[in-house]
């Protein structure tokens, strides 16, 4: 189960071993948490509406999905933090808290699309959210979860990680599910990333993620991510000592938290515990 905040997020998380993992026959469940398009200015010159933008995303998804072979897809249509207007341009995505006065607020609010969802970077800690997704964990039982990097800059991608984590701890599933963070992507610096896992990937498991990560021209529009997989999973590769690797971090301070009560001794225990493992082909 791969949990994602963005269309897209999937496929640079865990493309690798979704391909890995979906040929060795597993069932995979992809899973977009935030209905709202993460929207880079080409797409918005393309599209006059908001929801254009969405359902262009959502559809380059279910590509992606197909290509890495997924058992299964699920959108969790929470909405980011951005608010979009109904007529979108380059100057009219939203951002809030704004410093503007009240009138001037609902002006802007009045052209706003939102359906009542819930905003992401808040679901973390609304019920029916948390709800929602426990049961989605509790249906599909799921071997590994994957998620964003709770270290990542982005504030719905570390959200993602948090909520996870939230769930694994309250209901205990820590103890039966291995959870692991991907790689974080945005506004962090790379040097401080520690991967404790790697997992071996072959030249067409290769392929694959990149024919996946192909899928999304409206967020890579030129030739930016050209052999992306190959040169990311090579440069990890050389640190494991195999020619490919996907890093993930896993979260074993859920575990260690049953085990020291006692803040320091965890933070010790944790750090003690970090050694790189490789998941062999």
């Amino acid at each position: 189960m791969v949990v994602g905040a963005h269309s897209d997020d999937v496929e640079f998380l865990a493309g690798g071993i979704f391909a890995r993992l979906a040929g060795e026959g597993a069932r995979g469940l992809y899973v977009v948490a935030v209905s709202g398009p993460w929207i880079n200015p080409p797409l918005l010159y393309k599209t006059k509406t908001t929801a254009e933008a969405i359902n262009i995303r959502r559809k380059e998804a279910e590509n992606a999905a197909n290509m890495l072979g997924a058992a299964r897809m699920e959108f969790l249509n929470a909405h980011t933090s951005n608010l979009y207007k109904k007529r979108i341009d380059v100057k009219n995505r939203l951002n809030y808290p704004k410093f503007k006065s009240h009138q001037q607020t609902i002006n802007e609010l009045q052209d706003v699309v939102f359906d009542g969802n819930i905003p992401f970077n808040y679901a973390v800690h609304h019920k029916e959210f948390l709800d929602k997704v426990e049961a989605l964990i509790r249906e599909w039982s799921p071997e590994i979860i994957i998620s964003n990097n709770a270290g990542d800059g982005h504030s719905d991608h570390n959200a993602v990680a948090f909520m996870i984590g939230s769930i694994l701890r309250k209901t205990g599933l820590h103890k039966k599910i291995t959870f692991y963070q991907g790689h974080p992507g945005s506004a962090h610096p790379m040097q401080a990333y520690c991967p404790t896992v790697f997992w071996e990937l072959s030249e067409e498991h290769i392929k694959v993620w990149q024919k996946a990560l192909d899928c999304f021209p409206s967020q890579f529009p030129g030739h930016e991510l050209d052999n992306y997989a190959g040169k990311f999973a090579g440069a990890y590769g050389k640190i494991c000592g195999v020619k490919y690797a996907q890093p993930f971090t896993e979260s074993i301070f859920l575990n260690l938290m049953d085990k020291y009560k006692n803040t320091g001794k965890f933070v010790k225990a944790e750090l003690a515990n970090r050694k790189f493992k490789v998941i062999r082909l």
